[in-house]
């Protein structure tokens, strides 16, 4: 199944941490803008991004970090949100580098600030009188009162273990309070081969108790339906799949299955939290996800044919042509070994045809028919360009353009638009083979 979008488009290493955890959700990742504060004297291996690389083999360090407050300011690729705690991962050697005490502060106007002290404090680990260990993330928490979501965030250290000493920081962590449940488990979409499943994830903060809901109807479960609601639990997972538990007669091959889990405290007024709808899927005996995907048009002649293996499979055989009925009706064809499949090059405006049948050992399952059409290299975006730079008016001149891929340089698309102060617009339908919100 396939729809039509109309489509518009406008020119103007892993982080391993030591230590216990906190509550809370990191909302700095490697794709943050980050500042050095004072913003130089850094090493050019050792910068101010690196404090937020989730990556405890790299450090940030600054020079002056001994005489002066030094620190970063971050705008998180998260977004707004409302941090009340931090963590803080010592770097690999130099403990008199190690800062000992911090400043937090936010900002909606820019990295730049101006900025708003949130909260302050000692780092206890730090500054205790043993050195922390090295690479350490710390444990005793650092948390605090704090309702104000920003866009930007300053942390600063006024002061090091060793007066005149450097600063260095391995990792700096801005937590923020979440009260979803997170972290499923099988992950969020998910291919999951088997007939049960121990369904897990990490429960929201004020939790008390866990609405569950799982169904192979995902309107049920974001409705929150009966039918799809298994119960309140205490624990923060649920088996599946056996005699005694839900859905006892085991989860069915080639079948999504969709849960969520509301949150619970009935003495907060803000409960329930109410759960994302996650999905897993077991995967079906025939194969599957064809690549070109069934019903592709305008695809290439030098295409060539792949899919997922279905569950168990060993050897796959496949029937290719430009007949549906005698490819739905081919036997005897080559068994393969793997899921990929070479064709010669097709011919333009054509539609072809294919199956893939799976053999597990024991059974040969029949695969669906399959189709795609070769484009006839046609086509393109319609192109509407303007003597002005906000598209009012009616076009200079239209034209059918095969891509979107200019380089025009100082001189623009040429007459009759001048050199500078134009503007364009390209529509165009844009084919989805699966509903879903683009």
């Amino acid at each position: 199944m396939f729809r039509n979008v109309p489509i518009l488009i406008v020119i103007a290493s892993a982080l391993i941490f030591s230590g216990a955890a906190q509550a809370g959700r990191d909302v700095t990742s490697p794709q943050d803008t980050v500042l050095g504060v004072p913003n130089e004297n850094t090493p050019p291996n050792e910068l101010p991004p690196f404090a937020v690389d989730d990556q405890i083999l790299t450090k940030y360090l600054h020079y002056e970090g001994g005489t002066v407050a030094t620190g970063i300011r971050v705008t998180p690729a998260a977004g707004s949100t409302v941090v009340t705690g931090l963590t803080f991962t010592t770097a690999n050697d130099a403990d008199g580098r190690d800062p000992v005490d911090w400043e937090l502060s936010g900002s909606n106007d820019s990295i730049n600030g101006p900025y708003t002290l949130i909260a302050s404090g000692e780092i206890v680990d730090f500054a205790g009188t043993a050195a922390w260990p090295r690479r350490t993330k710390t444990e005793t928490p650092i948390e605090f009162d704090n309702d104000i979501a920003y866009k930007h965030y300053q942390v600063m250290f006024p002061t090091v273990r060793t007066a005149g000493n450097y600063m260095q920081i391995a990792e700096i962590e801005l937590l923020t309070p979440v009260f979803k449940a997170d972290a499923p488990v099988p992950a969020d979409g998910a291919v999951h081969a088997d007939t049960w499943v121990n369904l897990s994830w990490t429960a929201g903060e004020a939790a008390v108790s866990h609405d569950v809901y799982l169904s192979d109807n995902r309107d049920d479960v974001a409705a929150g339906a009966e039918a799809a609601f298994i119960g309140n639990q205490a624990a923060a997972n649920l088996v599946v799949g056996f005699p005694g538990f839900p859905v006892p007669e085991g989860l069915a091959p080639g079948t999504t299955y969709y849960w969520r889990v509301n949150e619970v405290d009935p003495a907060n007024p803000e409960s329930p939290w109410v759960g994302d709808v996650w999905s897993f899927t077991v995967p079906p005996k025939t194969a599957w996800t064809p690549n070109p995907p069934d019903g592709a048009l305008f695809v290439d002649a030098d295409a060539d044919l792949s899919w997922s293996p279905g569950w168990g499979a060993k050897l796959h055989t496949v029937y290719f042509g430009d007949d549906f009925d005698e490819v739905n009706n081919a036997t005897g064809g080559a068994a393969q070994a793997t899921t990929t499949f070479a064709l010669d090059t097709l011919e333009a405006g054509k539609s072809y045809y294919w199956r893939v049948d799976e053999f597990d050992v024991v059974t040969t399952h029949k695969g669906d028919v399959w189709s795609f059409t070769i484009t006839t290299g046609e086509g393109g975006l319609k192109g509407e360009y303007f003597n002005n730079v906000s598209l009012s008016g009616a076009p200079a001149f239209t034209r059918i353009d095969p891509e979107v891929n200019f380089n025009w340089g100082a001189t623009g698309p040429g007459a009759p638009l001048p050199d500078n102060g134009w503007s364009a617009r390209w529509t165009a339908d844009l084919i989805t083979f699966a509903p879903d919100t683009y």
